[in-house]
């Protein structure tokens, strides 16, 4: 299988100059092996992320899924658990108040109806597609046809 996760290093106060790196796994992909032969190929498609917005007004109001979070120490968007999770804590960004100066531009475009669907459509022509398929095809290369499919949920091996 495939899987995500981040890695959290604890100082120990007993022990000087000595951390713990603990490893958490978030994320999964199981294919079966029945479905993997000679000549396999596995196409995994990434769902949308908080990572992909790279401004605080399409990071508060995505709706992708997850709880995207805008940490202006950091000027990321993220729900918190991915590769960059260290960083997010040790930054402070989970206990960080909301950007004011995003919240009020995001509720000022949102209060006027022509320009919530500016909004709209600014948001989305600057956002990752979503993938047409959650799906992860295992494809027979030595014939060349579609030999079966898994449903998969998958998320962005790069976050």
């Amino acid at each position: 299988g495939l899987s995500d996760a981040f890695v959290v290093i604890h100082e120990i106060e007993q022990i000087p100059n000595v951390r713990r790196r603990t490893v958490y796994e978030y994320h999964r992909v199981d294919i079966l092996k029945s479905k993997i032969s000679s000549s396999t190929a596995v196409e995994m498609l990434p769902l949308p992320t908080c990572l992909q917005f790279s401004s605080c007004g399409p990071c508060v109001v995505s709706r992708i899924g997850f709880n995207c979070s805008w940490c202006s120490r950091l000027r990321r968007c993220s729900s918190g658990f991915d590769r960059y999770r260290q960083e997010w804590v040790d930054s402070g960004c989970p206990e960080e108040k909301r950007d004011p100066r995003c919240l009020l531009a995001t509720e000022a475009r949102n209060t006027s109806s022509h320009t919530s669907t500016l909004l709209t459509a600014t948001a989305s022509s600057s956002m990752t597609p979503t993938p047409r398929s959650k799906a992860s095809t295992i494809t027979d290369l030595s014939s060349h046809k579609n030999k079966s499919s898994v449903q998969q949920l998958t998320s962005s091996s790069a976050e």
